[in-house]
């Protein structure tokens, strides 16, 4: 799952969502130099992503994207799942995504301090543009897709994505629909556990 599917799995902890969202660029043991609650977030996004890259459902659509994107197309599917949890959010929480998105800012700037490296280096253009919200229209996710190849390997074919969601989107929808109950089920309320 991408960034928005994380923190809103991480529940109503900030120190769990803030580790969720640092979860990538923290690397191996290192994670044990956080408190105990970031520790707790790094490993939930450890444990979403294993669950996320082994399920029957993603698999399948990870196949959709493969033609284009071969070993990248995991990361295209999850860039569509966060695009259609952005513009479905009223489905799944009370709160506007506009909202959302304020109170996540404010927690994650409150803890920029210990976010690593290239979080850091990430977070003044999430907070600017608005990740989350730029993901919920299609012309925000093909801009997003545009923008990868320039700082990691995802190849340059968003007008495949843009072909693929003109013929399947529905499809795709029911896809994330039955794959985000399923991880809903598996990891909301984490931050009781």
């Amino acid at each position: 799952m991408n960034y928005l599917a994380h923190l809103y799995l991480s529940g109503n902890d900030d120190e769990i969502k803030v580790g969720n969202f640092i979860g990538d660029a923290v690397k191996g043991r290192n994670f044990e130099k956080f408190a105990p609650g970031l520790q707790k977030g790094i490993r939930l996004h450890r444990r979403i992503d294993d669950f996320t890259d082994h399920h029957p459902i993603v698999l399948d659509v990870n196949k959709v994207f493969a033609p284009a994107y071969k070993k990248y197309a995991g990361i295209v599917t999850d860039m569509i799942f966060d695009h259609f949890l952005a513009s479905n959010w009223d489905k799944y929480h009370d709160q506007s995504l506009s909202q959302y998105v304020d109170e996540v800012n404010r927690t994650l700037l409150a803890w920029f301090h210990i976010m690593p490296r290239p979080i850091q280096l990430m977070m003044p253009f999430w907070v600017k543009h608005r990740w989350p919200e730029i993901y919920s229209s299609p012309a925000g996710l093909v801009r997003a897709l545009n923008g990868m190849p320039r700082y990691t390997s995802l190849p340059a074919k968003s007008e495949y994505v843009q072909e693929v969601l003109l013929k399947e989107k529905n499809s795709l929808l029911s896809a994330f629909d039955d794959f985000f109950t399923a991880v809903s089920q598996e990891f909301c309320n984490v931050s009781s556990n």
